[in-house]
């Protein structure tokens, strides 16, 4: 990405970026800075970004609302399966909402339709929400219970309402500047020289106590009286 280019792709994703992050803002800006200009997609700036701060798979349901991830980017950013991908934001929202109290009738059919249970809605309702339910057929099937069945509307809204509390916990942030975005590369650049400087002293003592070293070992080599010598001064 080109410099300009990057400020601006960074600031359409910059809130969510900084909320992630698990550093002070200004710590979090100069770092979004560098890994942006080392990045050529925002894929592969999320990425990155997830790597330096340590962050877990079980932020997906926030990369998902927040970026417009499809389950296909977040396997990619996760090395999983779109299966596992499903399963996985399922669980979350479980894990936040509760089990789905109706669910201990499991073989109680929709009301009326006698084709889907509330067991199957509940499996299905996550991809549905996420736009991610590619079966038209078995859309309409839940589409119809829904329609019917008004625990399960009401576990839709239930779905709805974690959607908009995870929105509401992306925070706002001032957008980075060219004058800010400057500044930052001039940071980065120093601190890149200052590490270059500090491994390459770190080289150079490691060369002089390596010498230092070769030639302690070479000196008492040469000090050491030969075995033959030894013995000729016996005689």
């Amino acid at each position: 990405m080109g410099m300009a280019l990057a400020r601006e792709q960074l600031n359409l994703y910059l809130d969510g970026l900084l909320s992630l992050s698990r550093y002070p803002e200004d710590v979090s800006r100069e770092r979004l800075v560098q890994v942006c200009g080392d990045s050529e997609s925002f894929e592969e700036l999320l990425g990155e970004w997830i790597w330096v701060n340590g962050l877990s798979p079980e932020i997906s349901l926030k990369l998902k609302l927040w970026f417009g991830l499809q389950y296909q980017n977040l396997a990619d950013l996760f090395g999983l399966s779109i299966r596992e991908v499903d399963q996985m934001l399922r669980g979350l929202r479980v894990r936040e909402l509760g089990s789905y109290p109706e669910l201990s009738h499991l073989n109680k059919d929709a009301p009326g339709s006698g084709r889907i249970s509330c067991f199957m809605v509940e499996q299905r309702l996550s991809a549905w929400v996420d736009t991610e339910w590619e079966d038209l057929t078995g859309l309409k099937e839940l589409q119809a219970h829904l329609e019917e069945c008004e625990n399960c509307r009401g576990r839709l809204k239930s779905y709805r309402q974690l959607q908009m509390k995870i929105l509401g916990e992306r925070k706002e942030f001032s957008a980075v500047t060219e004058e800010d975005w400057t500044l930052l590369q001039m940071q980065i650049g120093r601190k890149k020289i200052r590490n270059r400087a500090k491994w390459l002293a770190y080289g150079m003592i490691a060369i002089i106590i390596f010498i230092g070293i070769v030639w302690v070992i070479k000196s008492r080599s040469e000090r050491a009286p030969n075995i033959y010598e030894i013995i000729d001064e016996q005689k």
